[in-house]
């Protein structure tokens, strides 16, 4: 499963929304099953949080099974929370989740090695 940080509402379909650029702060997470090309919404509990706001969004996402984060940056404690639930993490990313998930599919994001 793929997810991609996003923000703002569209009545048309989440794959239109815009793609937030911060991780552990995005509104929510477009959950992406490739194999049934399904979609969902997962709201971030976590943006809110007054610190560790993306080490909790990792295990968020973790929790769900997701194996590809889509997102602008990703901080250095989200990425080693991200690294041990073995989550890809795609950077860079801008434009709508759409977007997104189409340069990822393509190979035009950054994969970010793990420190």
């Amino acid at each position: 499963m793929i997810a991609i940080t996003a923000k703002g509402e569209n009545a048309e379909s989440p794959m239109d929304a815009y793609l937030d650029q911060r991780f552990g702060r995005c509104e929510y997470f477009v959950l992406y099953r490739q194999n049934d090309d399904e979609v969902e919404i997962l709201p971030n509990r976590a943006r809110n949080s007054d610190s560790g706001a993306g080490v909790r969004a990792a295990q968020l996402i973790a929790d769900q099974g997701v194996k590809v984060i889509i997102t602008g940056k990703v901080g250095p404690k989200a990425m080693r929370a991200l690294q041990a639930s073995n989550v890809d993490v795609y950077t860079e990313a801008t434009g709508t989740v759409r977007t997104a998930l189409e340069e990822y599919q393509q190979g035009q994001l950054k994969m970010e090695k793990y420190q």
